[in-house]
């Protein structure tokens, strides 16, 4: 592989996968060893590989999500697709152009393919399944081929290995669309029948096989005991095992020449760190999904309208993509107060160079006839220069109308629910500092945030105590004028089971003791904002109006600890060799190695690599420490991290609700 191949992330290597099925699995381009022994050859085998042939897409719904953060409209056209069509909606026949499926591979998904076939709704069918299709529904194809006598128009048929989303360049998790299944709620339900629980970890390891898939590699595997997690590792090494020894066709095979190092793979359980999933946030992206919920990197935000009544508002839509979005990608892991500086430096730069074009056109109107002759040809050439570069000036601009739109709703909800403050007990808690006022004081006043906020408070500091407090406990219930909170039952009866099944402090027991650092972030990125810095400026469409500062608006400029979180602790611990009382039980993998009898051999060496995935649901701030640690260490680590689903604190807490009602 060339060294570009290698340095490849995860969403890169998962879109260029998309790209190639798209353009027909051309020569070098498709995923080899993927066939699930296909009715006809393979598509684009020979001719121009850089001829488009035009084609329609029909995908499902976990298709749509898988392609949606990755290719956009504009791609896909590039790529030849006239048409994009959900698989189960009213579609009418395009008998003269070739269709190209990208399905899951169920029952009902594969009964409407068969339907297309014998109502012969396009010239050729090639067949993409997001996940390995079964035998019996491969036969219920081949029979429905044969039928309708179009053996010859199924060009192929393949397992593509895709069976995650891609978020972020180092971030993935499970399809949206079966979060129920895969949720720190479904996993933890004492009602679910143990089906369901099966069903949950086999899709968790079926996502797992197709990123490993997607990135050429067999990691080392290393995981968290007494939990799900534990459950995702045992049954992921064993079909890694089975694949690499067994398969005919390795997807693998070609691993050794991707890597000189294996990478590890830590699987955690999200009660390693509850608390994690209940803070308020402070960098940049972590706060717009505690707000807004990210999904599929889109936010929908009620924003004032652009011709304001009495208290009219409006709903937008963003499209948060680092790989399109240059202020996104520069400023998601700033602290939020960074960020609005950044964006008020972004809408004076773009005011400059607006005015610098009006500039040169006025020169060049004042020369125009008065004979000046020899310096008009620089100045026509800066215009021209200018002109050239308007087509990215104007698209910098929609990106920083979109961010001074959101950045703008961000700050009225800090205000409003003084969420800075929020962010500033919690750290202090968590790292087990004096609060500047009573804790019940806080808790007691209505205009301190929403009785969520006090309730998320509340939660974390619970989990920050070994032991349970009953007097304090009701104290402090008693302040918020509750006598009966569901979240905090079922956590209270969480704390006390693992408090006697983990005397030695590991396993469950790591959630009372670690409710996490600070978040990491570097106190540098803000460091000015806190002196009284920028303007927070607000664009309209069609001019610029100067809003007031945000240090005037009361947000302090707060420094991130640099404290690390449990997720990023254990993982340095893990990477580095350490011996580490947290880590010490965590089970040890290596699919390579076949059964063997006494402890398995492991790799002494340091990974430079690692695949962080959270069983039970990741957190953007987990995400963020993590590639902060990543970056800052001398020898500089690589790290992809994962979950079940992003978290954020309205969903878990609403979980918890409902774990607490099924105990009961």
């Amino acid at each position: 592989a060339s060294k570009m191949e290698v340095t490849k992330c995860l969403r890169d290597r998962q879109a260029d996968a998309l790209k190639a099925m798209l353009r027909g699995g051309s020569s070098g381009e498709s995923r080899s060893g993927m066939g699930s022994g296909g009715m006809g050859s393979r598509m684009g085998g020979s001719g121009d590989a850089d001829e488009v042939s035009w084609k329609v897409l029909v995908y499902d719904r976990a298709g749509q999500n898988i392609i949606s953060p990755l290719v956009k409209v504009g791609e896909l056209r590039e790529l030849g697709v006239t048409l994009h069509l959900l698989l189960h909606s009213d579609r009418t026949a395009v008998p003269d152009v070739p269709a190209v499926y990208f399905i899951a591979p169920t029952k009902e998904n594969v009964e409407r393919l068969c339907q297309d076939l014998r109502q012969g709704l396009y010239e050729g069918y090639q067949l993409n399944f997001i996940s390995p299709l079964s035998r019996h529904l491969m036969e219920e194809i081949v029979i429905a081929a044969l039928d309708s006598d179009s053996v010859s128009q199924v060009s192929r048929v393949f397992d593509q290995y895709l069976n995650f989303l891609s978020l972020e360049e180092s971030l993935f998790c499970v399809r949206p669309h079966d979060g129920d299944l895969v949720s720190y709620h479904a996993l933890n339900n004492a009602q679910a029948k143990d089906t369901e629980i099966e069903a949950g970890i086999d899709h968790i390891v079926d996502t797992l096989f197709s990123v490993l898939v997607t990135l050429a590699s067999v990691p080392i595997i290393r995981c968290q005991r007494g939990h799900a997690a534990e459950m995702v590792g045992t049954r992921l090494n064993a079909r890694l095992r089975d694949h690499v020894t067994n398969s005919r066709n390795n997807l693998f095979a070609d691993a050794a020449s991707v890597s000189f190092q294996r990478p590890v793979l830590i699987l955690l359980d999200r009660t390693l760190d509850l608390a994690a999933a209940l803070r308020h946030a402070w960098r940049y992206q972590p706060l717009v999904h505690d707000l807004y919920r990210l999904k599929l990197n889109r936010v929908a935000v009620e924003v004032a309208a652009d011709e304001p009544a009495a208290g009219r508002k409006a709903t937008k839509r963003f499209d948060l993509d680092a790989k399109n979005d240059f202020f996104w990608r520069e400023n998601q892991a700033a602290v939020f107060p960074a960020a609005a500086e950044n964006l008020d430096v972004a809408v004076k730069r773009y005011q400059q160079q607006k005015d610098e074009m009006a500039r040169l056109s006025g020169a060049l109107d004042g020369l125009d006839g008065s004979g000046g002759g020899g310096g008009m040809g620089g100045g026509a050439d800066q215009l021209s220069n200018a002109i050239n570069s308007l087509p990215e000036l104007t698209a910098r601009k929609a990106v920083i109308d979109a961010h001074t739109a959101l950045a703008s709703a961000v700050l009225r909800q800090i205000q409003e629910r003084k969420l800075n403050e929020f962010f500033e007990v919690e750290t202090d808690i968590c790292n087990d500092c004096t609060l500047d006022k009573p804790l019940r004081e806080r808790l007691a006043d209505p205009s301190f945030g929403t009785a969520e906020d006090r309730l998320r408070l509340f939660l974390i500091y619970f989990l920050s105590k070994e032991k349970i407090d009953e007097k304090e406990t009701a104290d402090l219930l008693a302040a918020m004028n509750q006598d009966h909170v569901p979240a905090f039952e079922y956590l209270r009866k969480m704390k006390e089971f693992a408090q006697m099944t983990s005397m030695s402090g590991g396993g469950m027991g790591g959630m009372g003791g670690m409710g996490g650092g600070g978040g990491g972030a570097d106190a540098g990125g803000g460091g000015g904002v806190g002196g009284g810095g920028g303007v927070f400026s607000r664009m309209t469409n069609k001019m610029f109006a100067h809003g007031a500062s945000l240090l005037e608006h009361g947000v302090k400029n707060l420094m991130m600890s640099k404290k690390e979180l449990p997720v990023t602790h254990v993982v340095d611990a893990l990477m580095e060799l350490k011996q580490d009382p947290m880590v010490d039980d965590y089970a040890y993998f290596d699919p390579k190695i076949l059964h063997t009898t006494g402890e398995v051999p492991r790799n002494r060496a340091p990974f430079s690599e690692a695949i962080v995935f959270v069983v039970g649901g990741g957190t953007y701030v987990e995400f963020h420490n993590l590639q902060e640690y990543a970056g800052s260490k001398l020898n500089e680590k690589k790290i992809t991290y994962g979950a079940t689903e992003m978290l954020n604190a309205h969903e878990f807490l609403m979980q918890l609700e409902e774990l607490a009602a099924k105990l009961n």
